[in-house]
């Protein structure tokens, strides 16, 4: 209830733009959401740049718009750019904007980096599953294949009414395991799921604390 296919959204949400930029042509936060309906909905990558830096040209202290003008960079493999909108991002609300700029590391291959900044996001927050989960990956793609599965299964674990967490967990451990084989991926997410769901069942209680199976 209250929700709307993608396409009927991003319709209502043009409409909506188009009203508002016909009152006020220079409303910074009508060209932002315009810039993120064509970077998600309409594939324009050209046409989203140009309303991301016109948005920023009106409100240039606004971490919404530079943070997803990141995103829309990060897309692109413009790595450098991505990273320096997306610093400026965390500048301008530092608690709002603390993943995207560790995502983009991620995806660039700067993992030592990504590290670095995903410590710092826990630090501050030792409970928030998403920063649990990226540092999971970071494990993982640095070569830390034990430490990445553990840590992904701690964020499951936060999130027990998450089936993205669950899902994540699955997928390393289909890549740990050999894909070609997946018999033992296979073995080890049933039993996680075993456990995830009589977990759901004790309403909530920790799941155990026993390991991933090894190779």
């Amino acid at each position: 209830a209250g929700s709307y296919r993608p396409e009927e959204a991003f319709r209502l949400a043009k409409e909506a733009i188009h009203r508002a930029l016909e009152l006020d042509g220079k409303l910074a936060e009508a060209h932002g959401v315009l810039a993120h309906v064509k970077f998600c909905s309409d594939f324009d990558w050209i046409g989203a740049e140009e309303e991301f830096k016109r948005a920023i040209e009106l409100d240039p202290n606004s971490g919404d718009v530079y943070d997803q003008y990141g995103l829309l960079l990060s897309s692109l493999e413009r790595y450098d750019d991505a990273l320096a909108v997306q610093r400026r991002a965390h500048e301008l609300d530092p608690l709002a904007h603390r993943m995207d700029l560790t995502t983009t590391l991620i995806r660039a291959g700067r993992h030592d980096e990504a590290l670095a900044a995903i410590e710092r996001v826990i630090e501050v927050e030792p409970n928030f599953a998403l920063a649990r989960m990226t540092r999971g990956w970071v494990y993982y793609l640095r070569g830390q294949r034990e430490a990445g599965l553990a840590e992904l299964r701690v964020a499951a674990e936060m999130a027990p009414d998450s089936t993205l967490y669950l899902a994540q967990y699955g997928q390393a451990l289909g890549l740990h395991y050999d894909v070609r084989d997946p018999t033992l991926a296979r073995a080890a997410m049933a039993a996680y799921y075993g456990s995830f769901c009589r977990h759901r069942e004790r309403g909530g209680r920790e799941l155990s604390s026993g390991s991933h199976p090894r190779r």
